[in-house]
């Protein structure tokens, strides 16, 4: 299975030198769509997914990935919109996901040491060994808040408010909201979400 896997990968890379593969789809749900260099519009179950492709889920979709240098998992869920990068870093390959809106949960493969980046319009982040969530929001009922909340279940996770350059390494358990205004603040639970609503009231007076 590996073996074929491999050798998909280079025939993909044979028809297509000047784009890379850098995932494949485990499972797609709905309408999903993409915009790339390489290809266009649906996206289904093994299709490759390449470098700098932007992925769009509709309502009630659904997407797995599986990212090929790092062997991470990635799930993405309804109404989410991302773009995926590879980075060459040191002669390293890094995977890069910028998040636009929607949701992600990322479980990395164990004592791999690769990292995972994941952007959004408030915060940069650096996964190493990790299992976490991304969410970013923009709440209009609070006076159009819009934040970016993680959840980490486990590995090592750091993030770093692009517009205060404040920097918070988060413990596993934790879920942290990082706003567009520079500042991070605790919930208890990405589960809990009459809580997020509190808070956000809260912070909004």
């Amino acid at each position: 299975m590996k073996k074929s896997f491999f050798i998909f990968i280079t025939i993909i890379s044979v028809v297509y030198p000047k784009s890379e593969m850098i995932a494949l789809c485990l499972s797609a749900e709905g309408h999903i769509l993409r915009n790339g260099s390489v290809r266009n519009g649906a996206v289904r179950k093994g299709d490759s997914i390449f470098d700098g492709d932007k992925l769009i889920v509709s309502e009630r979709g659904y997407l797995v990935l599986s990212m090929v240098y790092d062997k991470a998992k990635v799930n993405i869920y309804e109404k989410s919109v991302i773009k995926l990068f590879n980075d060459n870093l040191d002669r390293s390959m890094q995977s890069r996901i910028e998040l636009f809106g929607g949701k992600v949960i990322v479980q990395m493969e164990k004592n791999n040491q690769k990292a995972i980046l994941i952007n959004s319009p408030s915060t940069s982040s650096i996964a190493v060994d990790a299992h976490f969530l991304a969410e970013y929001r923009e709440d209009i009922i609070f006076d159009n808040i819009t934040y970016t909340m993680f959840n980490l279940i486990d590995g090592k996770m750091e993030l770093k408010n692009i517009v205060s350059d404040k920097y918070f390494i988060i413990k596993q358990g934790e879920t942290i909201i990082s706003t567009r205004d520079g500042k991070f603040f605790p919930l208890d639970s990405f589960r809990n979400q009459s809580l997020i609503a509190n808070t956000l009231e809260n912070f909004s007076n």
